[in-house]
């Protein structure tokens, strides 16, 4: 095998994963309004299951709803009532051979589902210093009994998910959230005895994972999203977050995810610009110190430093959440030697994180039409067509190409027609920008797949009627794309549109002072382009 080492079994206690690979925590507003796990939300992890995946952490999991809510449909683990969805979703994820445990949650004072509530928002301390951000505004300071009361939700929840079959539980300790803001000392002004020195700065965690402990046994995993540090001045340090490792450890914890907590969101959420593998070596210096194992996370993409990362010991596993979102299919892929087949994650993180923050959607994915709408189709199994047509796209973007291989995916005889010497459309000059050339390697893909699957391309044609009939055409998809904008401005004819400055049709000025119009993504990203190329003196 290829990749020995990330296809290797590995064991914590009794519990055998059959592989190194994580799905870890994302959320997906697929949640029923209630907070219950419905069918969608069962869908979409099975389909994570069937495509290899070796553990699931489920999303973040409410252990006091409505008050810890992050998402409009996130759902929850305070009351035996939402255990069968629960249980239905383990007994569906282990017929695949997978592994699945729960992230426990409360957001804490850095949320904003519950405003259209009423709830009160109460958090480790009263306002924190103003650069960290909190769309609620101020939240109160939590009393004893208030943090004494969330812990003990913490460990009936995990108490709750071992009797619906779960595999353990993964207490959320990152990402701003509550448990972190009483980590870092950029939040927790408290100080009685969960305020102070880092130990007591961690007893809300540790007390945590002692009371899971005692409740659920020495076999129950129990995994912690740690912080290993933050990215603002005067927060954890990397030499703090291996000390709070070693208290869970010392406090019964079976595994540690290594993320980060408070600063700009690229950095616990990679977008195109950051390296792959950004937060890997929190990982590895982690693990040199402590004795449980770790998993590592941050745009880790292709199987070879996957490989890397476990075989050279600087994690236990790897977890992936855009990649598999992206395609589910990853490990089934890379096990049998199908890479080429791997659809690329371009780390926009618009179809994902961005429906669901920006438009409060369900999770999807650029490139991927299938995520989020598993249980109405599996691109797995997509079925059949009925009659067999001949089909007919016109456009060779992104959306006439998986046009293009759906249709041949369902048995149709299909041909693509583009009038330019290559395929890719709009997402030939996307890729041109700094930090976006990853977007290429989606272009690539769909070649490779369009031919594996049969297609027919037609470069630098035309599709006219007569072309058309000649195919004996049944059904016809026009994916023609868009053209920019014009705005009606006089003189507006000496200028130069930003496609052409991207694509090359047109030369960058030379020694000339540069208006840009419009401060959208486009012209942005034209303008950090001709930054980079020398050519903007006043923009």
């Amino acid at each position: 095998m290829k990749y020995p080492n990330l296809f290797s079994e590995f064991r914590i206690g009794k519990t055998v994963f059959k592989n190194r690979i994580v799905y870890p925590a994302a959320g997906t507003n697929l949640g029923n309004a209630d907070g219950s796990i419905g069918p969608d939300l069962i869908e979409y992890y099975t389909e994570k299951a069937r495509g290899g995946v070796g553990l699931i952490v489920l999303e973040v999991t409410s252990v006091d709803y409505p008050y810890g809510k992050t998402m409009d449909n996130q759902i929850r683990l305070d009351s035996t009532k939402y255990g069968k969805g629960f249980q239905d979703l383990a007994d569906s994820v282990h017929a695949y051979g997978c592994k699945i445990i729960p992230q426990l949650h409360h957001a804490g004072w850095m949320t904003d589902a519950n405003k259209s509530e009423g709830v009160e928002i109460v958090t480790a301390s009263d306002t924190p210093p103003m650069y960290v951000f909190s769309p609620c505004g101020p939240g109160r300071e939590m009393t004893i009994e208030e943090v004494k009361h969330v812990e003990q939700k913490f460990i009936n929840a995990a108490v709750i998910a071992q009797k619906e079959h779960m595999d353990g539980v993964q207490i959320h300790a990152a990402h701003t959230y509550l448990i972190e803001q009483f980590l870092t000392p950029l939040f927790n002004r408290r100080t009685d005895e969960y305020g102070g020195s880092l130990e007591n700065r961690a007893r809300i965690l540790t007390n945590i994972i002692k009371g899971i402990r005692k409740e659920c046994g020495p076999d129950f995993l129990i995994s912690v999203r740690l912080s290993m540090r933050d990215w603002l001045p005067g927060g954890l340090t990397e030499e703090d977050g291996i000390a709070l490792a070693k208290m869970c450890e010392e406090a019964g914890a079976s595994m540690i995810d290594c993320s980060t907590g408070f600063g700009p969101t690229d950095e616990t959420l990679e977008t195109a610009w950051r390296p792959d593998g950004h937060r890997v070596e929190l990982a590895a210096n982690a693990k040199k110190q402590i004795g449980i194992p770790v998993s590592a996370v941050g745009k880790i993409r292709t199987p070879e430093m996957a490989e890397e990362i476990i075989a050279s010991g600087k994690a236990d596993f790897v977890a992936m959440a855009r990649t598999l979102i992206c395609d589910p299919y990853w490990p089934a892929k890379v096990e049998k030697g199908l890479v080429e087949d791997i659809r690329p994650c371009m780390s926009c993180c618009d179809g994902c994180l961005g429906k669901i923050e920006g438009t409060h959607g369900r999770i999807g994915c650029s490139i991927n039409p299938y995520a989020g709408y598993e249980r109405r189709y599996h691109e797995h199994d997509l079925q059949p067509a009925a009659i067999k047509q001949n089909v007919v796209v016109i456009g060779g973007g992104p959306g006439g190409m998986q046009a293009a291989l759906t249709a041949a995916e369902r048995g149709h005889k299909v041909t693509l027609i583009e009038k330019a010497d290559k395929l890719g459309g709009q997402l030939n000059i996307a890729c041109v920008a700094p930090d976006k050339q990853n977007i290429a390697k989606v272009v690539k893909w769909y070649e490779h797949m369009l031919q594996k699957r049969g297609v027919k391309v037609l470069l630098n044609t035309t599709a006219t009627l007569d072309l058309i009939k000649s195919l004996n055409a049944d059904t016809v998809f026009a994916a023609t794309g868009s053209l920019p904008s014009v705005p009606p401005i006089p003189g507006i004819e000496n200028g130069v549109e930003s496609w052409d400055i991207l694509s090359g049709k047109a030369a960058m000025p030379e020694g000339k002072k540069v208006i840009i119009i419009g401060g959208g993504i486009v012209g942005c990203e034209t303008a950090e382009y001709m930054a980079v190329h020398g050519r903007i003196y006043r923009a």
